[in-house]
């Protein structure tokens, strides 16, 4: 970060460029934003690298004024009811990574 900030104050931009688009946070720069992330992509990244992956969707908090709860609470019906398809509405979602290694070494089936 300190290297790119002295670039940036001696010559007014920065040459470094985010090798992936769909970082979310650069550990060079430290560069933050958010961006669309291919999960088909991240699950063959680290089924890869050996691990185990499921990739559930998260739901709302269902806190806030009565519209807004009732709202919010469809919408988590709607997610449970599709599945991973319920990835499209969620607020968010949990990748879960198990090292296939470390499963087979505790003794967990595949």
């Amino acid at each position: 970060i300190r290297g790119v900030v002295t670039e940036y104050v001696e010559t007014g931009h920065v040459s470094y460029q985010i090798n992936h688009p769909t970082n979310t946070c650069d550990p060079i720069t430290g560069n933050w934003c958010e961006h669309l992330i291919d999960l088909e992509w991240l699950e063959s990244e680290l089924k890869g690298i050996g691990y185990s992956v499921k990739i559930h969707p998260g739901i709302y908090h269902t806190s806030g004024t009565d519209i807004k709860s009732r709202f919010k609470k469809a919408l988590n019906r709607a997610i449970a009811m599709l599945g991973n398809q319920g990835l499209i509405v969620a607020p968010y979602y949990v990748v879960e990574a198990c090292s296939i290694k470390r499963r087979d070494a505790i003794g967990e089936t595949h």
